[in-house]
């Protein structure tokens, strides 16, 4: 894990982003205190969610919107 300033990242975002695809992961710090992590994206683990309660009861998980009759944006 490596700390770094958002001007460092600004200097090379290129070189910090290789590091990423690497595996190292960045920690960015404004005046000593971290404020994000950036690290590799892991699809098989990533599961995305409703960010709005109101939508989990429509929401199944699945990156799609369905087919077929199930899923008619106009009637």
């Amino acid at each position: 894990m490596v700390r770094v300033t958002i001007e460092e990242i600004q200097r090379d975002p290129l070189e910090y982003l290789r590091r990423v695809e690497e595996g190292e992961t960045l920690v960015i710090v404004r005046s000593q205190e971290a404020i994000a992590q950036i690290s590799t994206h892991s699809p098989s683990s990533a599961s995305p969610t409703p960010s709005d309660p109101f939508l989990e009861g429509f929401y199944d998980g699945s990156p799609e919107l369905g087919s077929g009759s199930d899923c008619q944006l106009f009637p």
